[in-house]
């Protein structure tokens, strides 16, 4: 019992934390913008709360053990979702979900590039709180299978408080959930870096930057206007994290007893 009450403050705290983390400097990059501020802050601050919430939990706990992935892990993590996104891609444009795209001739790869760098910021936030802390934690109380199961949770319902609360959110949440939880247990931390913020990077940066594209909603394409509001992205994590998770574990070398 007392496992469980400890599990569930930590719950608490690592997906409040990231929700906090995400609002407040969302809110303070609103303020500065106002005082003419031209730069985008919002999710610098984002990380720099989140790192110092991690940082304050790891001082005020017994040191515990975090595989940081290197770029071994990065590569890993960068390679499923790549793999994940052109399917799911293609099924969306097979089935004529996604049809009538042309070509935009005036993006710029500068831009890209801050974006990207942005988006791997916005994955670091969320995930340093959901995977170092709560899926670490929960898996010194209960083991690697009960972890991810419970940092997929922590994850849908971090989304749920973002907003997107729809049952197929819900459903699409804890399936790229568990996704980051078994890469997060197999490649490391920097492996669900990777592929959170190349996932938001390529569905909200790229796509819509370098295509315009009329979407047709059918079995395929049930909500939203991207692969997180069709169906057929939560069965492609869920394949992939059968396959990761089957797969010897890859510690990379970079096993650290951070503090």
């Amino acid at each position: 019992m007392t496992k469980i009450l400890n599990l569930l403050s930590i719950f608490i705290f690592a997906v409040a934390g990231a929700y906090f983390a995400g609002s407040f400097s969302l809110l303070l990059s609103y303020r500065l913008a106002n005082m003419g501020a031209s730069i985008p802050l919002r999710e610098v601050i984002n990380a720099i709360i989140a790192l110092c919430l991690f940082l304050i939990y790891a001082k005020a706990n017994k040191a515990f053990q975090i595989n940081w992935g290197g770029f071994g892990g990065f590569s890993a993590g960068l390679e499923t979702i790549i793999m994940i996104l052109s399917v799911a891609w293609g099924a969306l444009f097979y089935s004529k979900a996604i049809s009538n795209f042309t070509f935009v001739k005036d993006f710029s790869i500068p831009t890209f590039a801050i974006a990207l760098v942005l988006m791997l910021l916005h994955a670091l936030a969320e995930q340093i709180l959901l995977q170092c802390v709560l899926q670490t934690r929960a898996k010194q109380f209960f083991g690697d299978k009960v972890a991810i199961i419970i940092a997929a949770i922590g994850f849908a319902a971090l989304q749920a408080a973002q907003g997107y609360y729809q049952p197929l959110y819900i459903f699409n949440s804890i399936c790229l959930g568990l996704l980051m939880a078994v890469l997060f247990e197999r490649h490391g931390f920097l492996s669900v870096v990777a592929a959170h913020g190349v996932w938001s990077f390529l569905e909200l940066v790229v796509k819509p930057s370098v295509v315009n594209m009329h979407y047709n909603y059918n079995y395929l394409l049930w909500q939203g206007q991207d692969s997180y509001g069709s169906p057929i992205l939560g069965g492609l994590c869920i394949i992939a994290a059968i396959m990761i998770f089957g797969l010897k574990k890859n510690n990379l070398g970079e096993n650290e007893n951070i503090l």
